[in-house]
């Protein structure tokens, strides 16, 4: 069979490539919005009316139905993103994992070009194909939300392209481009930041004298410029939950740290967040992990092997920060950017096992084809929806309080009233936060009584009334439920119970009066 001609070559890569995004990633176009899909895009009725100064003026969470909450990131090219898409697909799942795939398939495309100007098209190919289907990058494909990896990568590799350009031809619009999308990058997350010390190790790669490489300095700019942007949208707390440097703290880098490097070869099982100590067998696959990313930096030369070395760790390094955060863990989707890296040093290493080693490759692409394609489709299934989803998280921390939550407010929506008690009521069941089990037998009262299951409700409020942190609440409902079931004078009396535990409520004490009131008038008036 003669060569392919550069143009058939061309043609032939990009359309394999099509495939293999839509292979790995095409059920999506099935599935529906997940967790923050709701409050950032269907519930977000700021969306359809976002203006720029809104976008950059405000954190992300601002500019959605998530204001009321604590904490914020400054995401404004995220959340530019999210307007420009909602109006052209509205409320659409089906458009808006299409779009999340069109950007997939851009960034795998320009992750294909930038290979293409450092090795051989065989190793282009390679590191191209491998970012298009491994599993690793799933979710950030498969959630809506997850739609800020997929962005922010295609901004870097456009920055990487274009400084390549600028090395070729000294032209300074390449440097501006460069510069232009830098600053994109980092509007669109963080994870961007260390971009400027990428594009040294790049010069290294290609033999550029480091004194040429201070040229990069001036994007030192961008990151001031990002920062006072920041800081004027977040006010002085600079928005989410600040980082605490302690012992802990560095351990669970080390933990992390690890896990990221065993999950880019060994991407089984994804739980939605890793939080240490590791388990036995993902202990064990680490010293697998460890030897082929080994091996690939041997095949892969000195130069090829620290420049791919430095994307990946330099842009696993800001996610790895939730390490010091007081309630971070480390999630998947983490790996989007980093995993470019990878597949940049695993096409250096294939395109010099196809010269000095070409009897090893066929079965090596077969097993990776096969692991990947599969392993992408089986981890999407688990962003399909809210139930999948949220079963996921009761998986990944059985004894936390948020996914029952989460999967409770999914039956809400699908108001399927049975299911949302029974997510309740396992939660009650699990949950071994204080706190959280207050707040979660709490609304398991409410939703019995709003479903005119007093008796029921009762018995869980006088369960809440029975613990020394949960009595005020637990008196409280009691008398609601009375008065909902008719009792007046017993909603009375524990109204009184309630307000000896806290007499500052206004609340409790405004339903008392209006309450006793009633009774003087001899009224029967349910409590609305």
């Amino acid at each position: 069979m003669p060569p392919l001609t550069a143009a058939r070559h061309t043609v032939f890569s990009i359309v394999l490539l099509a495939v293999l995004v839509a292979a790995a990633h095409g059920a999506s176009l099935g599935y529906g919005f997940v967790m923050d899909d709701w409050p950032q895009i269907v519930e977000n009725q700021r969306l359809g009316q976002l203006t720029l100064a809104d976008a950059f003026l405000r954190g992300t969470m601002a500019n959605s139905a998530l204001a009321a909450h604590g904490g914020d990131s400054y995401r404004p090219a995220f959340v530019l993103w999210l307007s420009g898409t909602s109006r052209l697909w509205g409320l659409d799942p089906l458009g808006w994992h299409l779009s999340n795939m069109v950007l997939h398939l851009t960034g795998t495309l320009l992750l294909w070009r930038l290979a293409l100007r450092l090795m051989p098209a065989f190793g282009a190919l390679a590191a191209a194909g491998l970012f298009a289907l491994h599993p690793a990058l799933a979710q950030s494909v498969t959630w809506i939300s997850g739609a800020t990896d997929p962005l922010l990568t295609l901004w870097v590799l456009g920055a990487a392209l274009s400084h390549l350009r600028w090395r070729q031809s000294g032209r300074l619009e390449w440097a501006g481009l460069t510069a232009g999308l830098y600053f994109l990058a980092v509007l669109t997350k963080e994870t961007a930041l260390p971009l400027p010390l990428v594009l040294v190790a790049l010069d290294y790669c290609l033999g550029v004298n480091w004194r040429r490489s201070l040229q990069l300095a001036p994007l030192a700019l961008i990151i001031a410029a990002w920062a006072v942007l920041r800081l004027h949208a977040l006010g002085d707390g600079a928005g989410e939950a600040g980082l605490v440097l302690s012992l802990d703290g560095f351990r669970r880098l080390v933990d992390y740290a690890m896990y990221a490097l065993e999950s880019v070869v060994f991407p089984w099982p994804q739980p939605y967040f890793f939080l240490p100590p590791a388990s036995p067998l993902a202990t064990v696959a680490l010293v697998p992990a460890l030897a082929v990313i080994g091996g690939l930096l041997y095949a892969a030369g000195m130069r090829a092997g620290l420049f791919s070395a430095a994307w990946t760790l330099l842009f696993l390094a800001p996610p790895l920060m939730v390490a010091f955060h007081p309630v971070g863990a480390f999630a998947f989707r983490f790996l989007y950017l980093p995993m470019a890296g990878v597949a940049l040093l695993t096409g250096f290493a294939a395109a010099r096992l196809r010269v000095e080693r070409p009897g090893v490759l066929p079965p090596i692409i077969g097993l990776v084809v096969v692991a990947g394609l599969s392993g992408s489709v089986v981890a999407a299934k688990d962003w399909r929806d809210d139930e999948a989803f949220y079963t996921l998280v009761i998986r990944s921390s059985p004894e936390a309080g948020s996914g029952y939550y989460g999967l409770a407010r999914h039956w809400e929506r699908k108001g399927d009233v049975v299911r949302q008690e029974a997510a309740f009521q396992q939660a009650v069941a699990a949950v071994t936060n204080a706190d959280e089990r207050l707040s979660l037998l709490e609304s398991l009262g409410i939703l019995m009584a709003q479903n005119g299951r007093h008796t029921e409700s009762l018995q869980v409020f006088k369960q809440l009334a029975a613990l020394p942190t949960g009595r005020h609440a637990g008196l409280v409902g009691i008398a609601n439920v009375h008065w909902m079931a008719g009792d007046l004078k017993a909603a009375l009396a524990a109204y009184d119970d309630a307000l000896r535990e806290n007499p500052n409520d206004r609340g409790t004490r405004m339903n008392r009066e209006r309450l006793a009131g009633l009774l003087r008038q001899g009224g029967t008036a349910r409590i609305p």
